[in-house]
């Protein structure tokens, strides 16, 4: 798993990781675009409310200490490719959340899944965040693996 904390000039950072996955890209697609059911397997994103669809509000609910809920947008949605939602508060702290899938040789699946944060605040918050997300970011992709794994043998 690759995965990388980036610098993308003054009020913005991005947490970006590459894997690949031991299931097919209508497996994996199955399992991230069902974001009612991420509370039972997502050790991160804990509680998504809405639908995967095209400017549909979506609610994501994670823990950072205390139960925190952010109101997000989805901005791109390409069944079995990618999704995308933004939200937070534009200017001060705000997240761009992308995930995509990429079929691969024998049934495997590359997937690319990040975020980038923008704002007065990212700058500050940084060097606490970064490492932070890092964590989740891998905790969340090998969730994901588990998860979509598991569903290929059932």
């Amino acid at each position: 798993m690759k995965i990388e904390l980036r610098n993308d000039g003054d009020w913005a950072r991005t947490v970006y990781t590459e894997a690949e996955l031991d299931a097919p890209v209508d497996v994996v697609w199955g399992v991230w675009s069902d974001l009612e059911h991420h509370s039972t397997w997502n050790p991160v994103m804990t509680r998504i409310r809405g639908k995967a669809e095209l400017d549909a509000e979506v609610k994501v609910g994670f823990r950072a200490g205390v139960m925190m809920v952010v109101r997000c947008v989805v901005d791109s949605h390409e069944p079995g490719r990618r999704l995308s939602w933004t939200g937070g508060a534009r200017g001060v702290l705000s997240g761009h959340h992308y995930f995509e899938c990429h079929p691969l040789p024998e049934g495997r699946t590359h997937i690319i899944h990040g975020e980038t944060f923008s704002g007065l605040l990212v700058p500050l918050l940084w060097p606490v965040l970064g490492p932070q997300l890092k964590k989740n970011y891998r905790a969340m992709n090998n969730a994901l693996a588990k998860h979509v794994q598991l569903q290929t043998f059932l």
